[in-house]
């Protein structure tokens, strides 16, 4: 871990902000960020923020605006017919729409918070029919407290290791002085009680 974060404090700040904000963006904006780790790069940058690698403030308004951006590129692009699946997946992709487009704005809402559904859930509103002010009235807010909640947790998790750390290494040491202790005492309470008996025998 030292290490990393040594390599990591070196790269330029704006380089490491883009990188994650890419992975953001692309996490919901393309479809191969079914696979990407945008929830990981969030929590991340929680990490590099608490550790001083990157400000706290640029993090947050990098991460809110990539998440925003991923969800509005994947609906607008579906809207051009980029929603591509296999032959065999055509009803499915059909039937996701229209469940979508049944649930309406509380899909949209939901989908964000789920792993891969929140790559899918806004070609899946474009499909179903939702407008486009509609659409953007729930995922701009909701990708906002999503993404902002994420960097939270990271930055607030990583708070909680730092002081488990410290709180377990200064247990560490006192259970240590205490087994210390005990084995003195026994030892002193051995020798005291051996000094007794050999007076008592000696009289």
């Amino acid at each position: 871990m030292p290490d990393v974060l040594t390599w990591l404090r070196g790269l330029p700040q704006p380089f490491l902000l883009l990188a994650a904000g890419s992975l953001i963006v692309a996490d919901s904006g393309l479809l191969i960020g079914l696979v990407l780790p945008g929830t990981s790069a969030l929590l991340a940058l929680g990490v590099l923020a608490r550790l001083d690698v990157v400000n706290l403030v640029v993090a947050g308004v990098v991460a809110a605006v990539a998440a925003v951006a991923g969800p509005q590129l994947a609906y607008l692009r579906s809207l051009g017919g980029d929603f591509p699946v296999p032959q065999r997946f055509l009803a499915a992709r059909e039937r996701a729409a229209a469940l979508v487009g049944r649930l309406g704005l509380p899909a949209v809402c939901c989908g964000q918070w789920l792993g891969p559904i929140r790559t899918l859930t806004p070609r899946l509103a474009a499909r179903a029919g939702i407008p486009y002010r509609r659409f953007v009235s729930v995922s701009v807010p909701t990708a906002t407290v999503w993404s902002l909640t994420l960097l939270a947790v990271g930055y607030l998790g990583s708070a909680v290791y730092e002081t488990l750390s410290q709180w377990l290494g200064i247990g560490a040491a006192a259970v240590a002085a205490a087994v210390v202790a005990v084995v003195w005492a026994t030892r002193r309470f051995d020798s005291r009680r051996a000094t007794r008996r050999e007076y008592s025998e000696s009289r």
